[in-house]
């Protein structure tokens, strides 16, 4: 029997897709491109929802946010949904994690023989019993509402504690030393390392590692607050007014010292996050798992980081909140790497998970197999669209095209990707493209009613097919 191979799933909060040295030369991860070039990296991944908590629940069930009722922020996965790492359980694997898991009150099972679930992304205002990161600043004496950051301008915190002290430091450490001192020997494992960063309070700043960036060399959207006039007027509420004076969120008009403030924050946390992988991935060669392990490496979902004069994320179905960075890097040895552009979701992790494990797919999941990319001919994936939900949006794009539906509006939105692929021309309103939005209204509705659980069920025994 072929031996099952070991899991890791390394995954940060809150990163655009071009946050990646592989796609954007500004940005520097030389670990995360290096596993790139051992791997796959797809070029057009996406979440399910730009939103923590149902991109999560959609990742750890394989199911749409809709299908595992946990569609928004303030819900959360039912106790009577299973998670793909009970299934690893149930199939022999040991299964562990370190960092956010964002189950906030969710009372189903989570699936791990070894949990250090630590979802505060900075140290919390008050340093009362909650997890291991918490105990671990208590052990070097910080106090009640001691502040390890100052604020920097409107959007960003800078870093003044220990560089240990950092939440994405201690993350990567703590997982280091599972890996070389409490995985399991001569059984297969899953390990989850799920770091905080780069997702807001945008405390990169003050980190050894914002000295490998330069403010003059931070790139500034190819959006401006100006393309918001095509868009819902929803995006606009969020967003600043004309004068700068914030509206409903601390979101929108920035001035460019604001932008390249925040994006050096951000990329500064990313390299740190990038040279915890690095130490990871050098322990798996060092203790010869390497080869045999399984590396996924993505989002949850992205951030606006200027673009549009916004912050953050929200409600929206928008290219950089919805697309992710997405690395696999195959158990095979001496894997040469590959671009790929096929449509894949952070949701097929669940999927892949349960077939390297040998274990059987659930029908009622729509995550999809990604070994077919390197143990078949990866033609046979048959993924020509992409779909996504956001509370009341819903959203399908093909090679060309993107279409928003709103429910119960007479707006949203339509994008000609292959020419606009900043999304900055809302054609929604356009007489000349009313034949393409039918079409992709009408592959929005047919993709709806396949996620519906058992819909392939047939009326009556001897009822014709439709």
């Amino acid at each position: 029997m072929k031996k099952r191979p070991n899991i890791l799933f390394l995954m940060t909060d809150e990163q655009r897709h071009d946050c990646l040295g592989s796609v954007n030369p500004v940005v520097k991860t030389p670990h995360l491109d290096s596993l790139a070039s051992q791997g796959i990296q797809f070029t057009r991944a996406y979440t399910t929802n730009p939103s923590c908590v149902p991109a999560r629940a959609s990742m750890m069930t394989g199911k749409l946010p809709s299908q595992c009722s946990s569609p928004t922020f303030l819900t959360h996965l039912p106790e009577s949904e299973t998670t793909f790492m009970t299934l690893l359980q149930e199939a022999g694997y040991y299964t562990a994690v370190t960092g956010k898991q964002h189950f906030a009150s969710s009372q189903v099972e989570h699936g791990y023989d070894y949990e250090d679930i630590i979802d505060e992304h900075m140290p919390p205002k008050v340093l009362k019993d909650g997890s291991s990161y918490v105990h671990f600043l208590k052990n070097r004496g910080h106090r009640t509402n001691q502040k390890l950051t100052k604020e920097v301008g409107r959007f960003c915190e800078e870093w003044i504690g220990q560089p240990e002290e950092y939440v994405d430091s201690y993350v990567g450490d703590k997982a280091l030393k599972w890996l070389q001192d409490k995985r399991p020997k001569g059984q297969p494992w899953f390990k989850c390392i799920s770091f905080l960063g780069p997702h807001m309070p945008y405390d990169g700043l003050g980190l050894r590692e914002e000295s490998k960036y330069s403010e003059d060399e931070i790139d500034l959207p190819k959006t401006y607050p100006s393309d918001l006039k095509n868009k819902p007027s929803f995006y606009k509420a969020n967003a600043f007014d004309g004068e700068g004076n914030p509206a409903r969120n601390p979101s929108g008009h920035f001035t460019e010292k604001e932008i390249k403030q925040t994006r050096l924050s951000y990329y500064s946390n990313m390299t740190a996050i990038d040279n915890k992988i690095g130490a990871i991935v050098s322990c798996l060669k060092e203790i010869g798992e390497y080869e045999n392990t399984v590396i996924f490496f993505t989002s949850d979902h992205g951030d606006f980081m200027g673009d549009f004069g916004m912050l953050g994320k929200g409600q929206y179905l928008s290219e950089v909140l919805i697309r992710v960075p997405f690395i696999v890097k195959p158990p095979i040895e001496n894997y040469k790497g590959q671009l790929k552009d096929e449509f894949v979701s952070n949701m097929d992790i669940a999927a892949t998970c349960l077939r390297l494990a040998s274990a059987p797919i659930p029908e009622s999941m729509q995550s999809c197999d990604l070994s077919l990319f390197w143990e078949e001919p990866y033609k046979n994936w048959g993924r020509n669209h992409l779909y996504t939900e956001a509370q009341e949006l819903r959203s399908i794009r093909n090679e060309q095209f993107k279409l928003i539906h709103y429910s119960n509006r007479n707006y949203g939105e339509l994008y000609n990707l292959t020419e606009d692929p900043d999304e900055r021309f809302n054609l929604w309103d356009l007489k000349d493209y009313t034949q393409i939005k039918i079409h992709l209204l009408s592959s929005l509705i047919t993709e709806m009613t396949h996620s519906e659980l058992k819909i392939d069920s047939k009326w009556n025994k001897h009822s014709p097919s439709v």
